[in-house]
């Protein structure tokens, strides 16, 4: 088997065999053609190489009037702290929209008094449901399509009246629905309670 005679040396740019004749391995003379027509381009503020379509390199180009959110030296609007939970809000205001809404802060605050009467009470509710045999009275949805305990609704929307002719069964679904348009709710379902109450005799 006959070897090469060539004369092998190392290329003084990455310290690859080259051919002796040759001042730079091949992969180093082609870099060398590409810099010599397109020159290498720097970032003038900090002087670091970048893309030949880039103007600034990444850092740079967000710093100052360059930055996409620049509003022209102006001091931002959120520079003030909420008083309850330290999250950054507008300068104008004390707390965020979260803690505004808290306790007596909140503008349905009712002085800490329950909502409900003492009478309303896991007891009354749960002889509604054997009463409505655990069925929704306006769709007929059971417990266990509902997921959880059907809710029980006052049907004038007096919540200290817990008498029972003015309580309902109504699956989660229709509870929700009785919050809008109230005077139909009222009426609808106080005749619907007494032609269902006839039926269940």
């Amino acid at each position: 088997m006959k070897t090469s005679h060539v004369p092998k040396d190392l290329c003084p740019e990455c310290g690859t065999i080259k051919c002796a004749k040759a001042s730079l391995c091949k992969k180093c003379r082609i870099a060398k053609q590409k810099a010599e027509t397109i020159p290498q381009k720097y970032c003038p503020d900090c002087n670091k190489p970048i893309l030949r379509e880039s103007t600034y390199c990444l850092k740079c180009s967000n710093r100052g009037e360059r930055h996409p959110r620049y509003s022209g030296g102006r001091k931002s609007n959120y520079t003030n702290h909420c008083v309850d939970c330290g999250k950054l809000i507008l300068n104008v205001s004390k707390r965020c929209y979260s803690c505004s809404r808290q306790g007596k802060l909140n503008p349905l605050w009712d002085g800490g008094v329950r909502e409900y009467g003492k009478e309303f009470n896991d007891k009354l509710k749960r002889v509604i449901r054997e009463r409505d045999t655990n069925v929704c009275r306006q769709c007929g949805c059971t417990e266990e399509n509902n997921g959880k305990k059907l809710s029980i609704h006052h049907i004038d929307y007096d919540k200290d009246n817990n008498d029972p002719s003015n309580l309902i069964t109504l699956c989660v679904s229709c509870h929700m629905k009785t919050n809008v348009n109230r005077i139909f709710w009222y009426g609808f379902l106080t005749g619907a309670i007494v032609t269902k109450q006839r039926r269940y005799k």
